[in-house]
């Protein structure tokens, strides 16, 4: 179950008992589409993955059946009464069948009471889960009702035994590094030695599968996936050459806003002037200026060019929290396009991409509206001003192992939540294609999910701009 919400605590378009889908190109058919969203999971948070009203409903639904059946039980036991103390009827029925019946209904009438004790413990343990979370994100300006509704939910000790039971089973089934190199394993195998010929291709391929398992391990024991709220990237910035590389055409239809995930995904990989950043900037009608802020992933994995996209970046951010190339660039990019500290920005972010974006909104430098990720392998702590909307597919080394699949409890506002997809990829490097997001995000957008509809809503509130500017740019770094 690694890297997967449990079944009982899924929402969004779950409910199919269907193996896993392959990739592969080429059109499917609607049995293949009904299994890829039976593997899609939307949910609002990894461990508060539920409606804690839906529950109590179900609660309430089950009190409704305990007392039918406490009913039926007397009315059994007075059938079983009469029958016993009248010997003429003892002659004619079976009385000891007939209390063996009212025993049965008697042990269901119990456990309908025992069962519906237990849906209210956990959707209050649930609750409780949920406001801790953002009670730490939000700290001293954690709302009073919400603390007292925490205070009540803590007076039942209970109630924080059951919740620290559910965390740490979400905890103990997070992608484990060791499941990383399992999956490893089955492509690092065949690959290396055939690339690189006998003793150093094995030698390659076992250092590659332990480098993984470790790393994703390592980054577990020390929280490298989550960045808490108002935590900064320190150190000097590195020096990067900035090159806006085209405005686009401000009357054509693609700078509008995006109308979902997938055409905001293809936004933000629109390589075809090799953009690593672009910005579209909304004029509203009072004159303000809103914008998306689209930030792409790494582009030169091995470090052999000038771009700040590189894994020195990776590392930089994700395993020492130091500024990066690839960062400074896309704030030089942000104040080029006209972006001032606390203007309204939607980010939307790949990979690094996604690591930028998550440091950006962390660092409540802007009023970030949306924070969009595929594939990010880091979350963060927001509060309700921002929707987040983070896409992972689970069997994949960086948004599944090293971000930890995301956090434990909800983030941002209600509309707030994390798409998972099982894509069957038969390598963990696979399912973190864009290829394989790209499909991920249109199986989001075809899911009906209201969180989704949400998050297009707050997107197309700048279909209202009288004035829409583009930018793209690509940056260089300098020795």
């Amino acid at each position: 179950m690694a890297g997967r919400a449990d079944p009982d605590l899924r929402g969004g378009a779950a409910g199919f008992d269907v193996p896993p889908m392959t990739e592969r190109a080429g059109a499917v058919t609607p049995h293949e589409v009904i299994a890829e969203r039976a593997e899609l999971q939307i949910f609002s948070g990894g461990a508060i993955a539920v409606d804690t009203q839906d529950m109590r409903v179900v609660a309430v639904q089950l009190d409704a059946v305990s007392s039918a059946l406490g009913a039926a039980v007397a009315a059994l036991r007075r059938a079983w009464a009469s029958v016993a103390d009248a010997p003429s009827l003892r002659t004619r029925a079976d009385a000891g069948a007939l209390w063996d019946s009212v025993a049965r209904l008697d042990r269901t009438h119990s456990d309908a009471q025992e069962h519906a004790m237990r849906v209210r413990l956990m959707a209050d343990a649930f609750e409780y889960a949920d406001l801790r979370a953002r009670q730490e994100a939000a700290g001293a300006d954690f709302p009073v009702d919400l603390r007292r509704r925490l205070d009540m939910l803590a007076s039942d000790p209970r109630v924080a035994e059951e919740a620290g039971a559910w965390l740490r089973a979400w905890e103990g089934n997070r992608y484990s590094g060791s499941e990383i190199a399992a999956d490893t394993a089955s492509w690092a195998w065949w690959l290396f030695p055939m690339v690189l010929g006998g003793p150093l291709g094995f030698l390659t391929a076992g250092a590659v599968t332990g480098g993984l398992g470790w790393g994703s391990e390592y980054a577990k024991q020390r929280g490298l996936g989550t960045i808490e709220p108002g935590e900064r990237l320190t150190g000097r910035a590195p020096t990067v050459a900035l090159e806006r590389i085209v405005t686009l055409d401000p009357t054509a239809a693609s700078v509008r806003p995006p109308k979902g995930t997938k055409e905001a995904f293809r936004r933000l990989r629109d390589n075809g002037e090799d953009q690593q950043v672009r910005i579209d900037r909304y004029t509203m009608p009072d004159g303000t200026a809103q914008y998306q802020v689209f930030i792409d992933g790494t582009d030169d994995g091995l470090n052999l060019n000038d771009s700040p996209w590189d894994m020195k970046s990776n590392v930089d951010m994700y395993l020492h929290r130091h500024m990066s190339a690839s960062y400074e660039a896309v704030r030089q990019a942000m104040a080029d396009a006209g972006i001032k500290s606390g203007d309204t920005i939607d980010i939307v972010g790949y990979s690094q991409g996604g690591l930028i974006g998550t440091f950006l909104a962390a660092e409540g430098d802007f009023d970030v509206r949306t924070l969009t990720t595929y594939g990010s392998p880091t979350t963060v702590a927001l509060g309700a001003r921002t929707l987040v909307a983070e896409l992972r597919n689970t069997n994949e080394v960086v948004g599944g192992a090293l971000s930890s699949n995301g956090s434990a409890g909800m983030t941002g506002s209600k509309d707030s939540f994390i798409a998972m997809r099982d894509t069957a990829s038969s390598t963990v490097v696979g399912g973190h294609l864009p290829s394989s997001y790209e499909h991920t995000a249109e199986l989001v957008d075809d899911s009906g999910d209201p969180r989704v509809e949400a998050l297009r809503e707050r997107w197309g509130e700048l279909d209202a701009a009288t004035k829409v500017e583009s930018f793209a740019y690509r940056a260089h770094e300098k020795d």
